[in-house]
């Protein structure tokens, strides 16, 4: 009787711990569905307020506050230094055509960050800067992307504190219109998808 008892009791502990974890695995998976949330950063599944008071496709945590999104996606221009250089100095024109068939000149467009925090650049196609010479009378006589086309294709650029990016251009004295004949000249380089990261300078072309 007393062999029945135990065995009866055993049966009844088991049954219960059964139960039990069997409840368990239920509010287990329950949570996990719940949890299950698709945290892709897609205009479809994310929530509208992710891309209020930002740049278009720019995707932030704060859903909150638009605000708060604004100030997380925005450049702080402040931090980065754009600058052109034209090389040789002075220029001549004797001098860059002494000894080859194709004279040419160099500029250079830097950006550089000064500040503490990384900085990403977007581009929305494969073009990354654009440089123009105008001449006395403020006439475009030259234009780098005036002849080219750019694969669409989306790109970054990150700068880090103190990185600086440079992009270095021979121009071609066939490719200016009027062959840049002595005189005064403004350079202008920009980073394309910024207007607010530009340079210029003056120039003087010497006989």
């Amino acid at each position: 009787m007393v062999s029945m008892l135990t065995t009866m009791r055993k049966g009844a502990a088991a049954a219960m711990l059964t139960l039990a974890l069997a409840c368990g695995l239920c509010i287990a998976l329950g949570l996990a569905n719940a949890l299950a949330i698709d945290i892709s950063p897609s205009k479809k599944t994310a929530d509208p307020k992710t891309y209020s008071g930002g740049k278009a496709g720019k995707f932030s945590l704060f859903t909150s506050d638009p605000k708060r999104i604004f100030r997380a996606n925005a450049i702080d221009f402040r931090s980065l230094a754009t600058t052109i250089d034209v090389q040789p100095k002075p220029l001549s024109l004797s001098q860059i055509k002494a000894g080859t068939a194709a004279p040419f000149f160099k500029v250079v467009l830097a950006i550089k960050n000064s500040g503490k925090k990384p900085i990403t650049l977007s581009f929305p196609n494969a073009q990354r800067y654009d440089i123009r010479i105008t001449n006395s009378a403020g006439r475009v006589v030259y234009q780098w992307s005036g002849d080219k086309d750019f694969a669409e294709e989306y790109g970054t650029i990150l700068l880090n504190y103190d990185d600086r990016a440079s992009y270095s251009v021979e121009i071609l004295l066939a490719e200016i219109e009027g062959g840049l004949p002595p005189g005064q000249y403004r350079i202008e380089g920009r980073i394309n998808n910024y207007p607010e990261l530009k340079s210029e300078a003056d120039f003087v072309v010497g006989p």
